[in-house]
Formats: structure tokens, sequence, C-alpha cells
């Protein structure tokens, strides 16, 4: 089976897609990745067959709609069977591409990776509702990486089959000599060091970082360092970060759960996510999150031992904090090992390459004996 994985964003491959492409071709699809035109000799194909096509993200979606044909004709090259949608700008930008594909036989997967519908931007709410792709009849299958993107697919689309694929359909990215170790390699400094991950977006609210050492600070008299690892990609609603002489920007990092491994907490401010990776990354280091509580991060923080606090309370991260700072040093050796525990349990568990071929061989009318 010929399986064309697009996304408009070569980042968004080599993050979700490329880490269980020889998993995948090993259980007998012959994968191709297919990505926008401006990026996608950007990202690590690892050798894999590349489609260089015209979509985009963000304010530039409607490059996918006017590059239709192009693009449609380049994925017809390939002869995939089944298409299968990474991310909702993906879909909409190609859209056009996605129901000549469809009408030539090729089947439409959908991978529900997030909502919209919590971002911080009342036009961002609103759109998201007449253009949420899961509403679309175009697919044949969806799949989701969280129990509520799972509800939400089965209330939209009831008649088409729908799976939830676990770990965010995606492989946690950290090296295998780490998840091949049973050792934390964690060692205390004399201040709080605390690492935060993601992109420089307004719903990752990155800017609550500088808030929340203040309050740390003058609430609590408690003096902390942050690596932030991450930046603003095309199409992010980037917000404007206060420089503060506490904080350490190191753009994109190979591996950000080496840096999280070397810190005490891991600190999520996104108001918005899917299934949120970062937790379970930071927990294989033995390094526990405090999050904001959204719809993705109420299924994986709790997963690995982790805290809520409500969402945009920054007072209530900086108490959490501090509630981990004052704990004796064996309370906190404790929970490094239980994170680590329960991160390496979920591990063991899940399968994330398979769950997607069976669910692909089954939606193309090819299903394993």
């Amino acid at each position: 089976m010929r399986v064309v994985h697009l996304a408009a964003s070569g980042v968004s491959l080599a993050r979700f897609v490329v880490p269980l492409l020889p998993q995948m071709a090993s259980l007998g699809q012959t994968p191709i990745l297919a990505s926008g035109k401006q990026d996608s000799l950007e990202f690590d194909s690892m050798g894999w067959l590349v489609v260089q096509l015209s979509l985009d993200r963000g304010w530039r979606i409607p490059r996918g709609l006017v590059h239709a044909a192009v693009n449609t004709e380049r994925l017809l090259e390939v002869h995939p069977d089944v298409v299968v949608v990474h991310t909702p700008a993906t879909a909409i930008s190609a859209r056009r591409s996605l129901e000549q594909l469809k009408a030539s036989g090729v089947r439409m997967v959908y991978v529900s990776r997030g909502s919209l519908h919590e971002s911080e931007s009342y036009v961002t709410r609103t759109a998201w509702n007449a253009l949420n792709p899961v509403l679309w009849k175009l697919w044949d299958g969806i799949i989701t990486v969280s129990e509520n993107l799972e509800e939400s697919a089965r209330r939209s689309a009831a008649t088409r089959q729908i799976i939830k694929v676990s770990l965010s359909a995606a492989s946690p990215n950290v090296p295998r000599h780490i998840l091949a170790s049973d050792r934390d390699s964690f060692e205390p400094g004399e201040t709080l060091r605390l690492g935060w991950v993601g992109r420089f977006d307004r719903d990752k609210r990155p800017g609550d970082m500088v808030k929340l050492i203040e309050t740390l600070e003058e609430e609590f008299g408690l003096e902390v360092d942050v690596s932030m690892m991450g930046k603003a990609t095309p199409g992010d609603r980037r917000p404007h970060i206060p420089s503060h002489p506490r904080i350490a920007v190191m753009g994109w990092v190979d591996y950000p759960c080496l840096t999280l491994g070397n810190c005490d907490l891991h600190i999520m401010t996104s108001v918005r996510e899917g299934y949120a990776l970062s937790p379970l990354e930071a927990a294989i280091m033995g390094t526990p999150t405090i999050a904001y509580s959204n719809t993705g991060t109420r299924e994986s923080v709790p997963e690995v031992g982790g805290q809520l606090v409500a969402p945009r309370d920054v007072f209530g991260l900086a108490a959490q904090v501090h509630h981990y700072s004052a704990s004796k040093w064996h309370h906190k050796i404790e929970k490094r090992i239980e994170v680590r525990r329960l991160a390496t349990d979920l591990m063991q568990e899940s399968d994330p390459a398979s769950e997607i071929v069976y669910f692909l061989d089954d939606i193309c009318g090819a299903g394993r004996a």
C-alpha cells in the first residue's frame, strides 16, 4: 500500500511522521512524504521519497488553493492508495487537491491532532467552527490523538471509521540510549531550574514564563532559572516576549528532553493542546510537569504524574513550583522515580505506528489476517 503523509510544514512531518516510517514500512506500507515547497527540503526526511507541493499555513493557506491543479498532478504521479493529512491548516490549504484525488479513487484520512476551540483569538475560534476538517464528508477515516478529540469526531462523523492512536500518533523525541537507560542523570543545582518547550505562538503563551519568574520572586521569594526551547514558525501569531536575565532562549534543539532532564520541573503555559507529548518526554527523563489545564493536557499530564492549574493562572503555577521547591529532597527523588516509571509503562503499552498501519489497512479494505 502506497501511503502519502501530507503536511504543509516539513516540521510537522519530521516531528510526527518520519520516526514512525521504518516500522510502517516493515509492516508492508510504502511511505511517501508530501510537504509545502517552501520547506520540504529543510527537514530530515531520512531518505524517504519527498513530494514538493505549494501548500502553506496561517495567512498563506490560500497558496494551496491557488496551486491545487499542480499539487494534484504531483500527488497522482506517485500513485497513492491513501493520503493521510496531518494538520488542519494542511487540510484547508489542500482541500481542492484532496477532493480531486478522492474523485480519482484515493482514500482520505485526517489526523485530528488538536482543536482551535480553546484559542485566545475570537477570529480563530469563529473560523474553526466553520472550517474544522473533522466536519468534512471527504474523509474515509479519522485518526484522533486524545479521548476528547475522539469523542468530538464521533459526534461529528459517526458514520466514518475513527480510531484513537496512542502517544499523539507520534514517537516521543527521545534518543534511543535514553530509552534504554534506567538511570536518572539529574543533579540538583543551587537555583531551581525550569524548562519550557513549544512554538512562540500566542496560544502557547511563552510570555507567561516571564510573569512566572516575577511572581515567584515577588510573592514567594524564590529565584529560578528558565530554559526556553522553541521559536515562532511561519503562520504563528508571535507574541511579544519581554527579555529577562533569568531566561535562556535556546531556539529549536534536536532533543529538548535532554535539557528538560537537567531541570527540576517542566512548565507548560499553552492554553490549547491535542495531546501534549512534552510531559511524557520530560517524564522519561524523570522531570515532573506543571501545566495549564486544557483538553489535551488533562489527558497527557496526569498520565505521567504531572500537576494541572487553571488556564492563564500564573499564580497557580507559581504556587505549585514553590510547593515542589519547598519539598524535602527525598520527596523530590520519589517524584522523579514515579514519573519516570509512569512514562516507561506508557511507552511499553503504546505502539502508534502499528495502530496507524492496521487502521489504514482496514480503510483500504486490506485488513490483515
